[in-house]
Order: structure tokens, then sequence, then C-alpha cells
């Protein structure tokens, strides 16, 4: 049962990212408030499943004609937080993708889904990379192609913490 109630709950905090991968986040999805490159987005509850709200930059970036999103919910298992990163499905998905704050690399974060659709990758984030995330001018998330290439994408940090306090 402990077991079937943790799947259910990780499946609703990757809705947002899943449905992004997808292509149809606006479909499913809302946003709540913005707060320099961040915006708080929910998805929309039902009597199944309830809302989900995650912080997530607003800078759009591209990996051959996928748009790359990196979402950051509340309430992860081992941390304060769990980050998300969709990306698409031409990706080196044994590699992960790293996470780096003003050019220090935080930690990697593994490939954890992948589809035809693109792929899932997903960390803990304890409350010293919350703090950096804080206290931070950039993050950068580097992914690697099957090709060999080199994809970064930085978003400023700039109203990251105001967006992240003001999570539901």
């Amino acid at each position: 049962m402990v077991v079937l109630v943790r799947c259910f709950v990780a499946l609703l905090l990757t809705l947002p990212v899943l449905v992004s991968i997808q292509g149809a986040s606006n479909a499913l999805t809302k946003i709540e408030s913005r707060h320099g490159a961040w915006a708080i987005r929910c998805t929309f509850g039902n009597s199944i499943t309830p809302e989900v709200c995650g912080v997530t930059n607003r800078k759009r970036a591209f990996l051959d004609r996928v748009r790359v999103q990196l979402l950051i919910v509340k309430g992860g298992r081992r941390g304060n937080a769990v980050v998300r990163l969709s990306a698409p499905s031409s990706i080196k998905r044994e590699t992960g993708a790293s996470l780096m704050i003003d050019r220090e690399i935080v930690g990697i974060m593994p490939f954890v889904n992948c589809d035809e659709n693109g792929c899932l990758a997903q960390s803990s984030l304890g409350s010293d990379t919350i703090s950096q995330f804080r206290t931070g001018n950039e993050v950068t998330v580097n992914i690697e192609s099957k090709s060999g290439q080199t994809f970064k994408m930085s978003v400023p940090l700039r109203g990251f913490g105001e967006a992240f306090d003001n999570l539901p």
C-alpha cells in the first residue's frame, strides 16, 4: 500500500513535466504568478488528482525543436524540493544532465524516463542547494546529445526565491 501511494504521489509530481514533454502544457496548466525569470505553474486539479504546483523557468530554450524546461516542486522525499528537467529524446541518456549554479556543478540529474516524446531527468534538492538557487545569479543545465554535442541552457535566478516561497 505504501509503495502504491508513493508511486501515485510520484506520478502527480511528475505530471507537469510529462505534459510539457508532450507539448500540451498550456492545455492542462495555468500560470499563477510571475517572479523575474520564474513563474509558478499549476496543473488543474479534479476530484481524482489534486492541483500540483511548481516553479518553472520562463526562458525558452530549444534542443532539436523541443523545449527544454526546468521545474522545481516542493516536498521531495529526501530534500526540500525535487528538480525536474524535460528534454528531447535525442539526448544521451546515460550521462544525465549536469546542474550548475554560477559555474559550479551542484549535481547530476539522471534521466529517469524516456520515450518518443522526450526524456525526464530528476533529482532531490537539499536545503544547501536551494540556498544556492536563492543567492546565485544563474543556473545552467548541460545536456549531451546522442551526436556528442553539448547543449547549455542558462536561466537567471532573479526571482527564484520569491517564487519558491510563494508556492502553495
